[in-house]
């Protein structure tokens, strides 16, 4: 539970005690709601199946079926049904392309502000939209986070007013700005580190992540040296 949302995970082989067990989950949030006079508005309740199989039989939340979706917005993250997170990368290499529209006047050639501020600018106000929550998605695939390298190699050379033959790779170190790929095993480095640390009962609870590097998995992927 996060401020009015709430989300609740299942996990089994058998699809009918997954539903079972999700049904009966809701039934008794719905008695505390009803305890604490909280409403509960159906109509925005999503479900996701992440898996390749068919998906199971519709749960049910105040005698209303809950269609299952391909995907659904949490947390400000669209999580798909097959954890790619394409979707959300796109969405927000298309909100940070609006973003540095609104801005262009700042940041554009015959703007008046001189490079080291048009690049505060991109640092503080453009380029946490594209790694916002990227600890949870950063393990894309490389064509998904091509999207977002491509992103910002566009602004630094409006930022830069750098001609067709000035590499991208240049223009960053020029500018000290690293790669979205190095940003994002930055952060994610330093996020799974404060959770190991984390004296919080409930973080402390959650079972020790087992690497498995031959099995590619998300964390391996995002704080491997490799990851470039």
């Amino acid at each position: 539970m996060y401020a009015d949302d709430t989300a609740i995970l299942s996990r089994h082989r058998n699809l009918d005690t997954l539903v079972e067990n999700i049904n009966e989950h809701l039934a008794h949030l719905e008695t505390w709601f009803s305890v604490w006079k909280i409403a509960l508005n159906s109509s925005k309740t999503e479900a996701v199946f992440f898996s390749k199989r068919k998906p199971p039989p519709e749960i049910t939340l105040q005698n209303q079926r809950i269609p299952w979706s391909q995907h659904t917005k949490y947390l400000g993250v669209i999580v798909d049904k097959n954890l790619t997170f394409r979707q959300h990368i796109t969405y927000i290499r298309d909100k940070f392309k609006n973003t540095t529209r609104k801005l262009y006047s700042l940041t554009c050639r015959k703007s008046k502000l001189n490079r080291h501020n048009k690049l505060l600018i991109y640092t503080l106000i453009m380029k946490p939209l594209l790694t916002y929550a990227s600890p949870v998605w950063g393990h894309a695939a490389k064509t998904n986070i091509n999207l977002l390298e491509t992103a910002q190699n566009l602004i630094i050379r409006q930022i830069c007013n750098a001609h067709w033959y000035m590499r991208n790779k240049d223009l960053r170190i020029a500018c000290n700005i690293p790669t979205i790929r190095q940003t994002i095993r930055k952060l994610a480095i330093n996020f799974f580190n404060n959770i190991d640390d984390s004296d919080n009962a409930s973080i402390n609870e959650i079972s020790p992540y087992l690497s498995h590097f031959s099995l590619k998995r998300p964390r391996d992927i995002l704080v491997n040296p490799d990851f470039n």
